[in-house]
C-alpha cells in the first residue's frame, strides 16, 4: 500500500514537474488540454512508432476497444506540421478499409491519437508466412486495397506509402484489411503535381523519384503488392536502397516471363502490367482496376448484391426513355424466370427491401440501404453523394410515383447482357409496335410517351431511324438496344 502511494506520488510529481516547467503552455494540435485517463482505460502496449508507443485502450463512454498512439511532444516539435496534416487528413476519411480516427487528445507532454483497433497483424507477416498467395487470395486482398485507394483518391487524398506494413488485418480470423499510417499522405488537386520525394524504396513509383507525380503513385505501389502476392518476390531488387531506387527509376514495361509466371493466369498478368505501367498517364486508375475482369471474377464478395446492382443503375441512368422502357418491358418478362441465378438473386434482394410486401420500395429507403451496405467490409464504393445517388435511383422510377416496383428494379439492376437476346429485344419492340406492322412510327412513340415533350420524343425517333425512311425497323431498334 505504501509502495503504491509512493508510486502514485512519483507519477504525479513528474506530471507536475512538466506543468511547472511549462515547456508547452498551449496545445500544439488540440483545442485544449485533456487528460487521456478521463476518457479511456489504458491497457497493454501493442506496438511502437517513431514518436511513441501504441497501446490498447477502452472508451469509458462507449466501451469500444481502441488503439491509442501516444506521441512525445519533445520529439514531435520538428514534425508538428506532419502530424497536424495527418490528423487533418484522417478527419476527412470514413471508409471500412481505411483507419478511422476516433479522437485526438493532448496533454502537457503528449498528443494521443485514438483510432479503431486492428489485431490481426500486418499483411507483411502473412506474406512472410505464405511466401506467395493463390490468385483467389491475391485478388481478394488487392480488391480491398483498391477499394481503400479509390475512396482516398475520390476525396482528394493520396497515401504515398502503400506497403504491407501499413495494411493491417482487422483480426486473426479474417482476411479483411485496413489501410493505416497516413503520416506521408497528402491532399491533391486533380491536374496538379506533387513534388516532395517520399515513400519506401521497394514500393515507390518512378515518377516520385523524379519529383513530379500525382495520385497514380498509389496505383504503382498496389502493383508492387500484387507482384509480391503472385510470385513472392519484389519486382525491383538491389543490394541497397539506392540501387533499388535506381532500378525503379529506370523501370520499363514488365516482361513477366520466367518459371514463376508460367503458373499465373493471363488475366492476372494483364492487370499487373496495367498497375505497373511506368507511364502514370497510361497507368490504370483504382476504379478501372476494380472493374478489371480478374478482380471481378476472383476478388468480389457476392454477399453485396446491392453493389453489383448499383453499377448497373448508373448505366441505366444514361439511357434514353425509349431504351429504359424497352428494358422495363423485358424485365417484366424476366421476372417470371426461375432458372436465371442473377434474376433470382436480385428478386430476393428486392423482396428483402420490400419489408411490407407491398410490391414497391421507396426511393429513399433504397438509397439508405445502398449507403449502409457500402460501409460493410469488402463491399463497394458508392462513388457519389447521397443526393446524387438518389437521382440515380429515381431514374428507374419510370412512372414517377416515388417508388420502385420489381420490374423497374430489375430493369435498372440487371447486367446489360441479360437483356440483349433477339427474343428479348423482339418482345420490347412489340411493346411499341402494338399493331405488329413490323416497324415503329413517330405516332407509336407519341402514344407510348404521351407525358414527354413532343420535341424530345421526335429527337429520339430521328436518332433511331438510321436510314431516314420515317420508320424504326426491328434491326434499327435492336442496334440501339444492344449498345451498352
Amino acid at each position: 500500500m505504501l509502495h503504491a502511494m509512493r508510486l502514485r506520488r512519483g507519477v504525479s510529481s513528474v506530471a507536475s514537474f512538466f506543468e511547472r516547467l511549462n515547456l508547452f503552455p498551449k496545445p500544439m494540435i488540440a483545442d485544449s488540454f485533456r487528460a487521456l485517463e478521463d476518457d479511456y482505460v489504458l491497457k497493454e502496449k501493442i506496438g511502437y512508432g517513431r514518436y511513441g508507443d501504441v497501446r490498447k485502450g477502452i472508451s469509458k463512454t462507449t466501451k469500444q476497444i481502441v488503439a491509442i498512439k501516444s506521441l512525445d511532444k519533445h520529439q514531435l516539435q520538428s514534425s508538428i506540421a506532419d502530424v497536424t496534416n495527418e490528423i487533418a487528413i484522417l478527419k476527412q476519411l470514413d471508409h471500412p478499409h481505411v483507419m478511422k480516427l476516433l479522437d485526438v487528445i493532448e496533454d502537457v507532454r503528449q498528443v494521443h491519437i485514438v483510432s479503431n483497433l486492428c489485431v490481426g497483424g500486418e499483411l507483411f507477416d502473412r506474406i512472410i508466412q505464405a511466401g506467395s498467395f493463390s490468385e483467389k487470395d491475391a485478388a481478394l486482398y488487392l480488391r480491398e486495397i483498391l477499394l481503400a485507394v479509390e475512396y482516398c483518391h475520390t476525396v482528394g487524398v493520396t497515401h504515398r506509402d502503400l506497403k504491407p506494413e501499413n495494411l493491417m488485418f482487422y483480426d486473426k480470423d479474417t482476411s479483411h484489411l485496413c489501410l493505416c499510417d497516413f503520416g506521408m499522405a497528402s491532399s491533391f488537386e486533380p491536374g496538379n503535381y506533387l513534388n516532395d520525394c517520399c515513400g519506401s524504396p521497394t514500393y515507390v513509383a518512378p515518377e516520385v523519384l523524379k519529383r513530379q507525380y500525382n495520385e497514380k503513385c498509389d496505383i504503382w505501389s498496389a502493383g508492387v503488392l500484387l507482384y509480391i502476392f503472385l510470385c513472392g518476390k519484389i519486382p525491383f531488387s538491389g543490394s541497397s536502397d539506392e540501387e533499388i531506387m535506381k532500378n525503379v527509376s529506370e523501370a520499363t514495361e514488365m516482361a513477366l516471363d520466367g518459371e514463376e509466371w508460367n503458373v499465373v493466369s493471363d488475366s492476372a498478368k494483364s492487370l499487373l502490367k496495367l498497375l505497373l505501367n511506368p507511364n502514370p498517364e497510361l497507368r490504370i486508375s483504382a476504379t478501372d482496376a476494380l472493374n478489371h475482369r480478374w478482380i471481378k471474377e476472383l476478388g468480389e464478395d457476392n454477399d453485396h448484391p446491392l453493389g453489383f446492382a448499383m453499377e448497373n443503375f448508373h448505366r441505366f441512368t444514361a439511357h434514353e426513355r425509349i431504351k429504359k422502357t424497352a428494358l422495363y418491358t423485358i424485365a417484366k418478362h424476366l421476372s417470371h424466370q426461375k432458372k436465371n441465378s442473377i434474376v433470382l438473386q436480385l428478386k430476393n434482394l428486392f423482396k428483402s427491401l420490400d419489408q411490407n410486401n407491398s410490391g414497391f420500395v421507396d426511393v429513399n429507403l433504397l438509397v439508405q440501404a445502398i449507403m449502409e451496405d457500402s460501409h460493410k467490409l469488402n463491399s463497394f464504393n458508392v462513388r457519389c453523394s447521397t443526393d446524387e445517388l438518389a437521382d440515380v435511383i429515381r431514374s428507374a422510377d419510370l412512372d414517377s410515383n416515388g417508388t420502385i416496383d420489381m420490374s423497374e428494379f430489375l430493369a435498372a439492376a440487371l447486367p446489360h447482357e441479360t437483356f440483349v437476346s433477339n427474343d428479348n429485344v423482339l418482345l420490347a419492340f412489340k411493346f411499341f409496335d402494338k399493331k405488329e406492322k413490323g416497324y415503329v412510327t413517330l405516332e407509336d412513340l407519341y402514344g407510348a410517351f404521351s407525358e414527354e415533350s413532343p420535341d424530345i420524343v421526335k429527337s429520339i425517333f430521328v436518332r433511331y431511324d438510321l436510314n431516314n425512311d420515317g420508320k424504326i425497323s426491328f434491326e434499327e431498334f435492336m442496334y440501339f438496344i444492344k449498345q451498352d
